[in-house]
């Protein structure tokens, strides 16, 4: 896959540009989250989880600053329509509705075909409904220098992708150097159709004689009979299969999310300087005494990281949690810090293995001159590291952050003692 840089380009919503959401998934990983502010079943895409609108109507509304609005298909299963037709319930001529849920590649696939039948120049862009972005501003101008470049390079597709600003090892669908999930896949029609036949011919070819015209109400259903021998498959494996026409795009100063935990909800909400909904509230509230409240007192925590990404993050949790922070890069600026802010410092947050100074001989600094101060390490390889203190694994959730280092805090003040493992 070859790597490009973004470049700014006027935004124009074109007659050549197309769009396929997806919004046919059954949501189970989220469902409890789902289920507790909506009070049924419904996925998560129909589910007001970042606001007063739904997952799907947010990205509907981001997508058509690129796109013309008549020309977006929204991919959706049939066991959802009391949920979808509230958000496309005035667009049945854009509904692809699959008799059940077969994973993105057949969803995609039949999409595509429509498209081509319909406008055989349409350059198209296929899209999830279950990100966050910071930034969409960002995000829109990122989408149109896709569109813009897979119309320069009809034989490629793009794969629009964003560094993950969360610490998960789930990042999905393309590597280019690090870990980088997919927020957008723009290219020509042929050219994913080309990729298609390469990778799964005899889908393909079924789908292509059965697509012509299968409306009911003005929707496109897909024939149970038709999915009943498709097996469950993902538009990744079809992606993986030629690499070397894949363009990869990457968006820069944007944070960004895959909702698929409710933890990674509450983050996106916690980025945001706005207060939490009612729901996030209630949540906190109700759960188990062992859950995350996400409202803390200010105390302030020494936190020395030598990655400056896993710094920042790690600062923000824990600003966005209530403490102030202190960070440091290597453990001899840990050190000075502490020395700085010794009266201040509650709570000693390091990386194991640093340059000039490793997180085990900062601790046993620090603690010759404070041997009640709680101490807790992060690393990888969390193997023989914790020295009878609490060692937080890599990666680790925002949640689990919180949850260690409140464990620390509360052991020290109730008993005296560091211990929190």
């Amino acid at each position: 896959m070859r790597p490009t840089s973004l470049r700014g380009m006027d935004r124009v919503a074109k007659s050549w540009r197309w769009g396929v959401i997806l919004a046919g998934g059954d949501g189970t990983r989220l469902r409890s989250l789902t289920r507790f502010v909506c009070g049924d079943e419904r996925p998560k895409q129909f589910c007001p989880l970042l606001g007063e609108r739904t997952l799907l109507e947010q990205t509907r509304l981001r997508v058509s600053k690129s796109i013309r609005p008549a020309q977006m298909l929204f991919t959706v299963t049939h066991a959802h329509e009391d949920f979808y037709l509230s958000d496309l319930g005035h667009t049945p001529g854009q509904r692809i509705v699959q008799p059940c849920n077969k994973g993105t590649a057949p969803a995609i696939l039949y999409s595509l075909l429509r498209i081509a039948q319909m406008d055989p120049e349409a350059t198209v862009a296929v899209l999830p409904c279950d990100h966050y972005y910071s930034d969409e501003d960002a995000f829109t101008r990122a989408l149109d220098s896709a569109f813009e470049l897979a119309r320069a390079q009809t034989q490629s597709v793009v794969v629009l992708g964003a560094q993950p600003k969360s610490l998960e090892s789930e990042y999905g669908l393309i590597e280019l150097g690090s870990a980088v999930d997919a927020s957008a896949m723009v290219g020509h029609v042929e050219a994913f159709l080309e990729i298609a036949r390469a990778a799964m011919p005899g889908l393909l070819e079924v789908f292509q004689t059965e697509v012509e015209e299968l409306y009911h109400d003005g929707e496109t259903r897909i024939p149970s009979s038709l999915y009943d021998w498709v097996p469950p498959s993902d538009f990744s494996e079809v992606l993986s299969a030629s690499k070397e026409r894949l363009v990869a795009l990457r968006i820069e100063d944007l944070e960004w999310r895959h909702l698929w935990h409710p933890d990674h909800v509450l983050s996106a909400l916690l980025s945001r300087d706005k207060d939490l909904p009612v729901w996030a509230q209630r949540w906190n509230a109700r759960s188990k005494p062992h859950r995350i409240a996400y409202s803390m007192p200010h105390q302030t925590i020494l936190v020395v990281e030598d990655n400056a990404d896993i710094r920042a993050l790690t600062r923000a949790i824990l600003e966005k949690a209530g403490y102030c922070v202190i960070t440091a890069d290597d453990g001899e600026a840990g050190l000075r810090a502490y020395q700085e802010n010794r009266l201040k410092i509650r709570l000693l947050l390091t990386d194991v293995t640093m340059p000039k100074m490793n997180g085990i001989d900062l601790a046993d600094r620090i603690l010759k001159s404070d041997p009640r101060l709680p101490v807790l390490f992060m690393s990888g390889d969390i193997s023989g590291a914790d020295r009878g203190f609490g060692c937080l694994a890599k990666p680790f959730r925002p949640v689990e952050l919180i949850g260690c280092l409140r464990r620390a805090l509360h052991a020290s003040e109730q008993t005296g003692q560091v211990q929190v493992a």
